[in-house]
């Protein structure tokens, strides 16, 4: 038990240095990831992360960005992806719900 919960805190704690060097290093505010690639990191350090869509495949799959931020910045993350959504207008409601 007490391996799990120590294997947990140095997944968490990896996590949060790496991003967090990332954004202080590179004087971000967030971290763009395609397809989810970062969002079990993000997870894995508890930091909030928002997917929209960016579009779609050739084959009509969905295929999202994920904006990952800093601690206690969801409003922000919540601005950026309306913003996003506006900017692009990618995303189209699913046929089932028209």
């Amino acid at each position: 038990k007490d391996e799990l919960k120590n294997l947990k805190e140095e997944v968490r704690k990896n996590a949060v240095a790496y991003l967090q060097k990332q954004m202080e290093e590179n004087k971000l505010d967030m971290i763009l990831s395609i397809a989810n690639r970062q969002a079990g990191l993000a997870a894995a350090a508890n930091y909030p992360c928002l997917t929209v869509s960016m579009g779609y495949r050739s084959n009509g799959e969905p295929a999202g960005i994920t904006f990952i931020a800093r601690p206690w910045q969801e409003l922000l993350l919540l601005k950026t992806g309306y913003a996003f959504e506006q900017a692009t207008k990618e995303r189209k409601m699913p046929q089932a719900y028209q």
